[in-house]
C-alpha cells in the first residue's frame, strides 16, 4: 500500500521481508494446526509465510496491495511477481488486492495477519482492515495477529533526528528512507482486537514479537 502522511509518501511494500527471513517459530506454529477448508494470508508480502498457510488449508487466499502483487521482485531466488509465483506454485490459490478484499464475502477458518498492523500509518485504514478481517472470519475460526514490537533497530530509529511521532510509532522522513513503524506490544493488539469485536483466544510473546490469537 501507499500512504501520504504529513506530505510524506510511505511505501509499505518496501517493508516486506523475503522468505529466507521467515520465523521458524511462527512457521512451526502454523504447521502444527489442523487442516481447514479456507485459509487467508492477509498482507502476504513476499510470501514469507504463505507456503506454511497453504499446507494447513485446502483453499488459500493471498491479499496485498496491487503494487505488491504485481511488481517484479525477487521471490524465493526468482525474479518474478507474487501473482506469477503463487499461481505457478499453488493450484488452490486465489489472489486479491486489498480493495478487492474489502468487497469480498468469502469467510475463513484460519487467518494470518503477520507484521501488517504495525506498518499501517493511517488510523482509518487500520480500523477498516480490522473490521474486514472480523467480517471475514468464520464463527469459531482463528485469526492470528503477529507484530514485532522491539529490537535494537527500532530503538535506533526512534532516536533518529528523522523520526516523527505518529499514531503508535514513528514516521521516518530521512533523505533515503521514508517509512512508518508502529510499536504494538501484546496488550495493544489485544485492545485493538477487542475494540473490533474479536474475542481473545490466547496471547503470548516469543522473542521480539507479540502473538494474539482471536476468534469471534
Amino acid at each position: 500500500m501507499r500512504y501520504r502522511v504529513n506530505n510524506i509518501e510511505i511505501r509499505t511494500e518496501s517493508a516486506a521481508k523475503p522468505i529466507v527471513q521467515k520465523s521458524k517459530y511462527l512457521t512451526d506454529w502454523i504447521l502444527s494446526r489442523e487442516v481447514v477448508e479456507e485459509g487467508l494470508d492477509y498482507g502476504c508480502g513476499k510470501l514469507r509465510y504463505s507456503a506454511a498457510v497453504e499446507r494447513v488449508c485446502r483453499n488459500l487466499t493471498l491479499v496485498d496491495s496491487d503494487v505488491q502483487l504485481s511488481r517484479c521482485q525477487i521471490i524465493d531466488n526468482q525474479k518474478t511477481t507474487v501473482i506469477q509465483y503463487a499461481t505457478a506454485t499453488w493450484p488452490n490459490v486465489r489472489l486479491l488486492t486489498v480493495d478487492d478484499f474489502f468487497e469480498d464475502t468469502r469467510q475463513y477458518e484460519f487467518i494470518l495477519c503477520a507484521n501488517v498492523l504495525p506498518i499501517i500509518p493511517d488510523y482509518d485504514i487500520r480500523n477498516l482492515v480490522l473490521k474486514s478481517l472480523y467480517m471475514s472470519l468464520k464463527p469459531d475460526g482463528d485469526c492470528l495477529f503477529v507484530a514485532q514490537y522491539t529490537n535494537s533497530f527500532f530503538t535506533k530509529l526512534k532516536n533518529s533526528p528523522y523520526a516523527i511521532p505518529h499514531l503508535d510509532g514513528y514516521l521516518i522522513n530521512g533523505p533515503k528512507r521514508k517509512s512508518y513503524f508502529g510499536i504494538l506490544p501484546k496488550r495493544k493488539i489485544e485492545s485493538l482486537s477487542q475494540e473490533h469485536g474479536f474475542l481473545i483466544r490466547d496471547s503470548w510473546t516469543e522473542g521480539q514479537s507479540a502473538y494474539v490469537l482471536v476468534t469471534k
